[in-house]
């Protein structure tokens, strides 16, 4: 009865940490589900704040020249909503002039590497986000992300532009 106790727990842990720690696939649909509500509430829920950038700097592991990398976590630090905000209205608006109906939009697919640079304990997700919009496909690309204890957080997205095809 302890072991069934036990596996029980062990079962529940490992269900837990997996939910947070989301695979590339359903980050992508967050990301997309976002967008399509055009909601900035659920954007910022997706992106690095203070606390994870915090997390991040606390880190030991730094390159040899870490005054370059801490600056720009430093910058990140002290601008972290303002960032994640003009990144969603500047999704949102380059998408409409490309005339993307938010509303309308389908996720089709995240193409990511996630990796684990030498200067940190966070894995780095790397990569571009597929989604049509009433038969035209179109891409966000420059998407990148660090894992932190809650999970994947967005750092940047560079862009959106149809794919050509």
């Amino acid at each position: 009865m302890r072991h069934l106790v036990f596996i029980l727990f062990f079962y529940t842990c490992i269900s837990f940490v997996a939910s947070a720690q989301l695979p590339p696939q359903e980050y992508g649909r967050n990301i997309a589900a976002a967008l399509k509500a055009k909601s900035f509430e659920k954007f910022k829920a997706l992106f690095v704040d203070t606390t994870d950038l915090k997390e991040v700097l606390s880190e030991k592991k730094w390159p040899q020249d870490t005054s370059s990398y801490r600056a720009n976590y430093e910058k990140l630090l002290s601008t972290a909503e303002n960032d994640c905000k003009r990144i969603f209205n500047d999704i949102i608006e380059k998408g409409e002039q490309l005339g993307i109906d938010w509303s309308a939009i389908e996720y089709h697919r995240m193409e990511a590497d996630i990796i684990k640079p030498g200067y940190s304990n966070h894995r780095v997700l790397k990569g571009y986000l597929n989604f049509g919009c009433k038969g035209v496909g179109y891409r966000l690309t420059g998407l990148e992300a660090v894992q932190v204890s809650r999970g994947f957080k967005l750092t940047r997205i560079s862009a959106v532009s149809k794919i050509a095809g």
